[in-house]
Parts: structure tokens; C-alpha cells; sequence
């Protein structure tokens, strides 16, 4: 990889780029066809749907972090052109996949047939059938993670992305056509599956095109490359439960306690949070090869300078957004959704926003201590922070309701992710604490102060349609990102997002 202004190379360019391509592709269609999805659905179907993909979504903890031990030691072996240990990376990885496949499909086999009596409102055989499905598919995609391992090692995520991409748009027009044809819930999660399985496929022969060297041969499994992957992949595995429930435990919560018809608004206002968050990630994501590059070499100077820098850029990007969110994300939802949601999703929003902010912040962070092998304690925290979610969650909500689960996922967020990760990494990197507060955290928002202004002469009565809420939120986004130009990035900041720009406009992106 190139060094110097070029330092990040055309290809991480062309990833972070394509990635972003691809996140707000998916996003664009999501956020048009949600409001069609509720409104074709109804609330109580959309909410169980919801609710069926977050149990789900559970069992994809078994994966316990193996995708990622894979990319780690994959992409070491081909670096060094082990063409031998690599195979016996892959295939050790292929075969816990395909034992995690089978003990997936006995699980999901084994816990439909008690759907009904865990929620009542799910007693009907229509969707066990459904869940059983779902519960396939991921089944299924566990064998496709050691294929697409591959991919991520070699670093081809614009090929991905562009697979990814319009794969997924087949779908979405493919739902759409069920929908309109008077199909429900039963069509869509076979229409999902189907695409999820053509694309699996479609990744995993690119996959090995793309690494000849690599075979299918469980021969080649070794109880060394077993140990090794388990090893590593055990604390990736906490950090990916923590993840889990604080992406879902709330529909659980509110099965349990509320309504599916409760769910549809709570999920209104955390999946526009979720577009947010995937579009950063997308930054932090890139990064944790370049990290463990700068690792490898001790250059301790460089790795602060790249954890600071992009913590900020991360910020500029996030918090114009947030900022949107807590002031005109009633009116949007009132637009994009119906105005009977825009009270109780709109208070969500703009509760969840304080909390997403504060975890978006560390986003770089968790990208530095995993690729520098500091995420054991990585690990700790997030526990904490789950397990404080996770029992806030269970009192607020019968105490107020939707508002309180909100409070219950932002309070600890706050705490993790200003006080406790924060003071750690900047321990570990030599970091001076009050310089991260006040310079890469606190400066950020003194941007906002041209914003404040247009909020202030602009009544947000104004919002009163899809364009021009779209106008507004392009105009404040802009002037914040001037402002964060002119005033609060440095001259070497400028000169990397001057590069990233550049680059873009000479279609590395």
C-alpha cells in the first residue's frame, strides 16, 4: 500500500466508497418501501414480522465471531503466500460452519413449535412455518460465511458491494410485485430467502475464482487451525452478543410487556437510527486492515493520528444527521410513515439520537483495539453496557412505556462510550484525555452553530412535504459541513478529506 498522501491506497478508497454506494442504496429503498410494507402488511403483521427476524437474528450469535478469525488469518496466509496453511484455515472454517449449520436447523426446528406459547399473538401455524424458514436461511448463510471470508481477506468489498447491491434490488422489486398481488408474510420470507440464497451462491463460487490456490477438502481440517480460530474468535464472539441485544432485545421487551402493534413504532424510529450507524461503519470498517498494518510496525505516532482524525470525520458525517433526527424527526415521520406515528416515534427518535451519537463517536475506536488485539477489554465494556440496556430495558417499559426502553438503550450508551472507552484508548495510545474531549469530541458541535441559526429563522412548520424536508436536511447538512471545514478540521485533516474527494471525482470510488 502506498504511503504518504496517497496512504490509504486506491483500493481502501474504492472499498469505502462502494460501500457507502451500496449502504445508501439499500437505505434509499428501505426508507421507500417501509411506509409501503407497514401500510400493506398492517401494523400487527409488520411488527411480528419484525419480531420473527429479531429472534432470528439470535441465533446468528452462533457464528461466535468465526467469520472474523477467518478474515484475520486468511489474509496473513495469502500475504505470505501460505498457500497450505491457508487451505487449512478455509476448510477448518468451512467445517465448524457446516456443524453450525446442522445444529442451527435442530434448534430452529425445535423452538417453532413453542412460538405460541412464548408470545400468544404468534399462535397460529402460519408463522411457525414462517420462522422455520427464516431460521433455514440462516442456517444456510453460516456455510456462505466461510466463502465470503475469503473475499473480505483479499479486500475485494467493491465486489462484494456491487453483488450485494444489486442483488438486493431484485428483491425489493420482487416484494414489491407479491404485495401489490395481495401475497403476505409467507411470500416475502420466501422471497427473501431465494435472493439470500442466489447471492450466497453467486459469492461463494466468485470466491474461489478469485483464490485458486484454495480447495474444498476437508482433509485439509487441522486441529492447530481449529484451536487457532476458536482462540480468536472468542472475545469477537462477546462483543457480537453485546451487538445482538442491543439491536433486538427491544421487540422482545415489548412482546413481552406491550403490543406487536408497539413494535412497528418503536422499530420506525431505530431503523433510521441503523441506516445512520451502517453509513459510518462503513468508515470503521476499512479501516481495521490499516490499523493492523500501522500495528505491525510500531508506528504509534501514525495510529493516533488515523484514530483521531477519522474519530472526527466520523462525527462531522454523524452528527448534522443527529441533529436532523432530534429536531424534524417527528415531521419527517409524519411524511415518510403517517401522522398517527409521528408523537410516540418521533420522541424515540430523537431519545435513541443522544444515545446513537454517543456510540457513533467510537465508532474508529472499536476498529483500533480489534485490529490491535486490545478487544478483550473491548469485550468487558460492551458487556456492561448490554447488560445495563438489558435491565433498564425491563423496568422503564412498565414504568413509561416506549419512551423508557428509548431512555433505557441511551442512558448506558452515554456512560460506555463517553467515560469508559474513551479514558481506556487514550491510556493505551498515550492520548491526552482533555485534548480527545475538547478538541476531536467538543469542537464538533460548535459547528452546529450555524445550524441553530437556520432552525431558529426557518419554522419547522415549513417541513410540510417529502421535497422539502429533502431541501432543508441537504442545507443544513452542507452549511455544517462547511463550517466543519472552515473551523474545526486542521490542515491535515483537510488534506486527507481534500484526498478522499479527489479520489472519489477520478472514480476510484
Amino acid at each position: 500500500m502506498a504511503t504518504g498522501k496517497g496512504s490509504m491506497g486506491s483500493r481502501v478508497i474504492k472499498n469505502i466508497f462502494s460501500t457507502w454506494g451500496m449502504y445508501s442504496t439499500i437505505t434509499a429503498i428501505r426508507f421507500f418501501l417501509t411506509p409501503f410494507f407497514i401500510h400493506k402488511l398492517g401494523d400487527s403483521q409488520y411488527g411480528i414480522w419484525v419480531l420473527i427476524l429479531s429472534l432470528i437474528g439470535y441465533m446468528e450469535l452462533l457464528n461466535l465471531g468465526l467469520n472474523t478469525a477467518n478474515v484475520r488469518y486468511l489474509s496473513k496466509y495469502f500475504e505470505l503466500s501460505d498457500h497450505k496453511s491457508a487451505n487449512e484455515i478455509f476448510n477448518s472454517g468451512l467445517f465448524i460452519f457446516l456443524i453450525l449449520c446442522v445444529g442451527t436447523s435442530l434448534l430452529i426446528l425445535s423452538i417453532a413449535p413453542f412460538l405460541g406459547s412464548l408470545f400468544s399473538f404468534m399462535d397460529n401455524r402460519i408463522y411457525m412455518v414462517i420462522f422455520v424458514i427464516a431460521g433455514l436461511n440462516l442456517a444456510l448463510e453460516f456455510v456462505f460465511y466461510a466463502f465470503s471470508a475469503i473475499l473480505s481477506a483479499e479486500q475485494k468489498f467493491f465486489e462484494v458491494n456491487i453483488i450485494t447491491t444489486i442483488i438486493f434490488i431484485a428483491r425489493s422489486i420482487a416484494a414489491v410485485i407479491l404485495l401489490l398481488n395481495g401475497y403476505q408474510l409467507m411470500a416475502i420470507v420466501l422471497n427473501q430467502t431465494f435472493f439470500n440464497v442466489v447471492r450466497g451462491l453467486t459469492l461463494s463460487v466468485y470466491s474461489l475464482r478469485s483464490a485458486p490456490n484454495l480447495r474444498i477438502h476437508l482433509g485439509s481440517v487441522r486441529k492447530n487451525a481449529l484451536v487457532k480460530i476458536m482462540n480468536f474468535s472468542f472475545y469477537i464472539f462477546i462483543i457480537n452478543i453485546c451487538k445482538k441485544i442491543n439491536l433486538s432485545i427491544w421487540s422482545i421487551v415489548i412482546a413481552i410487556f406491550m403490543s406487536p402493534n408497539a413494535i412497528t413504532f418503536f422499530a420506525i424510529s431505530n431503523n433510521l437510527i441503523i441506516y445512520l450507524q451502517n453509513f459510518i461503519l462503513a468508515i470503521s470498517k476499512v479501516l481495521i486492515p490499516r490499523f493492523s498494518q500501522l500495528d505491525a510496525k510500531d508506528n504509534e505516532q501514525k495510529i493516533q493520528e488515523y484514530y483521531l482524525s477519522f474519530t472526527r470525520i466520523s462525527l462531522i458525517i454523524a452528527i448534522p444527521v443527529i441533529f436532523i433526527f432530534m429536531f424534524y424527526g417527528d415531521s419527517f415521520i409524519a411524511l415518510w410513515i403517517g401522522d398517527e406515528y409521528a408523537p410516540v416515534s418521533g420522541t424515540i427518535l430523537m431519545i435513541l439520537s443522544i444515545g446513537a451519537l454517543s456510540q457513533l463517536s467510537q465508532s474508529t475506536t472499536h476498529s483500533l483495539l480489534k485490529a490491535t488485539g486490545k478487544h478483550k477489554v473491548l469485550s468487558f465494556f460492551t458487556v456492561l453496557e448490554s447488560a445495563s440496556i438489558f435491565i433498564l430495558s425491563f423496568f422503564l417499559i412498565q414504568t413509561h412505556g416506549l419512551v423508557g426502553l428509548a431512555y433505557a438503550y441511551t442512558i448506558p450508551l452515554c456512560i460506555v462510550n463517553l467515560t469508559l472507552i474513551p479514558i481506556f484508548t487514550c491510556r493505551v495510545y498515550r492520548i491526552d484525555l482533555w485534548e480527545y474531549y475538547t478538541k476531536y469530541l467538543l469542537k464538533n458541535v460548535f459547528s452546529l452553530i450555524p445550524v441553530l441559526l437556520i432552525y431558529y429563522l426557518l419554522k419547522k412548520d415549513i417541513v410540510d412535504s417529502i421535497p422539502m424536508f429533502g431541501f432543508l436536511a441537504v442545507m443544513i447538512i452542507g452549511v455544517f459541513f462547511v463550517s466543519s471545514y472552515l473551523f474545526t478540521l486542521d490542515l491535515r485533516e483537510r488534506q486527507r478529506l481534500n484526498y478522499l474527494v479527489k479520489a472519489d471525482r477520478m472514480g476510484l470510488g
